[in-house]
């Protein structure tokens, strides 16, 4: 599924909306007092980026996890692997994302193989 560039719009929309909130979280109803400095206030702006792109890969992963089968058959031979997990670390373009994926391991090869690994594309 390849999301339009509307989709996309809408959603810069809402994370816009989110910077609102968040930026009265972090200096108040009344805004950054002039005592705040633009690198302070830079500060939150890549801590509120980068929570909001850890906590969407957070969610878009571990739904697309759901999809799996709890038996995989392994590339190599067929044979079918019982799916389990292990937490990975990536960094995506503005943070690192870690989430738990998904992981086989086949006792007939004796190999580990990622059943989620087709679906990460570019």
């Amino acid at each position: 599924m390849q999301l339009s560039d509307q989709d996309l719009g809408k959603i810069k929309d809402l994370a816009r909306q989110w910077g609102k909130i968040i930026s009265e979280e972090a200096f108040g109803p009344e805004g950054p007092g002039l005592d705040v400095s633009f690198t302070n206030m830079e500060d939150v702006w890549v801590a509120a980026g980068e929570g909001l792109i850890e906590g969407v890969a957070r969610e878009a992963l571990g739904k697309q996890a759901e999809n799996l089968q709890t038996e995989q058959a392994c590339p190599q031979c067929g044979a079918s692997c019982k799916l389990n997990s292990q937490q990975r670390t990536m960094q995506a373009q503005g943070a690192k994302v870690s989430w738990s994926e998904a992981k086989c391991y086949c006792q007939k090869c004796r190999r580990s193989f990622f059943p989620s690994a087709c679906c990460l594309g570019d």
